[in-house]
C-alpha cells in the first residue's frame, strides 16, 4: 500500500498557512519552515511541475522531512493526517496500514529533494 492509493495530485496549500492537501482535499502534510515562495516551489517540484531545481541532502526523523543547508538541519516538513487515516470519519485503516502510507508519502518526498 502507497500514499498513492489515497492521495491524487496535485497537491496545493492552503490559501492562508502551512498544510498541505491532495487534489480530494485530504490533509497530507504541513510545512514548518520556508517563505511563500519556497513553499510554492516544494509544491511544484512534488508535483513534477518543476524538474531542475537545487537538491539538498534530505533525510526523515521522526515524521520531519528535514533538509540540510549550510551543515545544519532544519525541519521542513511533518507528516500528518493520521486521523484521517485512521478515523472512522476517514479511511479507518488500521495503524500498520496508516503508518505505510505516511512511510511511502516521506519516502516520495526525500526521493524528489534529494541530491
Amino acid at each position: 500500500m502507497s500514499f498513492k492509493d489515497l492521495y491524487e495530485f496535485p497537491f496545493h496549500q492552503a490559501k492562508y498557512g502551512s498544510w498541505v492537501y491532495d487534489k480530494n482535499s485530504n490533509f497530507i502534510f504541513e510545512f514548518e519552515n520556508g517563505t511563500k515562495e519556497v513553499r510554492d516551489k516544494l509544491i511544484q517540484i512534488l508535483n513534477g511541475e518543476l524538474e531542475e531545481y537545487n537538491r539538498r541532502e534530505v533525510r526523515e526523523n521522526d515524521g520531519y522531512i528535514e533538509v540540510k543547508v549550510e551543515d545544519k538541519w532544519h525541519n521542513l516538513i511533518l507528516i500528518r493526517g493520521w486521523g484521517s487515516l485512521t478515523g472512522v470519519g476517514g479511511y479507518n485503516l488500521d495503524g500498520e496500514y496508516a503508518g505505510k502510507i505516511q512511510d511511502t508519502l516521506a519516502d516520495y518526498i526525500k526521493e524528489k529533494l534529494s541530491v
